[in-house]
């Protein structure tokens, strides 16, 4: 019933070490594709880095997007260094320029940390892309 294209390798050991590592990729493309918003990042600009996640947290950085979303901070979820990031969007010169927005950011942590969101956002800072 299910034999196909890609059941019948995966069924003899020798192909099933080639095909299972072809597979996993395929699958972390998807998570990857769901997970990373669609934006291009202006080089040597700086963005505020408001929090990392865990590969399996992505469903916590969606809630959290939408939270500062709803406060009107427009941010992204991208893949970065082994995690996920979430990241605010408007660009700025310098770190220092940022500094308004981390500490707004920072200010929106304390009120979702208290709405029960898990986070505090305290790890939030400029960093040039």
């Amino acid at each position: 019933e299910e034999a196909g294209p890609g059941k019948a390798p995966s069924r003899a050991p020798p192909d099933a070490r080639d095909v299972k590592p072809a597979e996993a990729k395929e699958k972390a493309k998807p998570k990857e594709a769901d997970a990373g918003d669609s934006f291009t990042f202006a080089a040597s600009s700086y963005y505020v880095v408001v929090q990392h996640f865990r590969i399996r947290d992505r469903d916590r950085a969606v809630a959290a997007k939408e939270f500062l979303r709803s406060k009107g901070v427009e941010c992204v979820i991208r893949p970065g260094g082994g995690d996920l990031e979430l990241v605010a969007t408007e660009a700025f010169t310098s770190e220092p320029a940022a500094h308004e927005l981390v500490k707004r950011v920072l200010g929106l942590g304390k009120e979702y940390w208290n709405s029960g969101g898990g986070y505090e956002f305290t790890g939030a800072k400029a960093r040039k892309f």
